[in-house]
């Protein structure tokens, strides 16, 4: 079975990152760093992050999210009608 993405996409309206900065704690690179490299789409690169840490990263309507294993992470889309912001 195969799923319609381009069908059924619809824009992303709002991103909320609950994760409070100052908990991050990346050895290396920096916090905006390790971001770039999610946005980069180079798992290497991501492997290579060392700390602890649960990241988001957004450019325009695609959104990336990563943790080390010591890290609950959960995401959630909500439809316009259950949140009149995410439409």
């Amino acid at each position: 079975m195969s799923f319609d993405f381009a069908h059924h996409a619809r824009p992303i309206a709002l991103v909320i990152d609950l994760v409070d900065p100052a908990s991050q704690r990346i050895a290396s690179p920096s916090v905006d760093e390790a971001r770039r490299r999610l946005l980069a789409g180079d798992p290497a690169a991501v492997l290579a992050i060392e700390g602890s840490f649960a990241l988001v990263a957004r450019e325009g309507q695609r959104v990336c999210l990563a943790r080390s294993l010591d890290r609950p992470m959960r995401d959630h889309c909500r439809s316009p009608q259950q949140h009149p912001r995410c439409g």
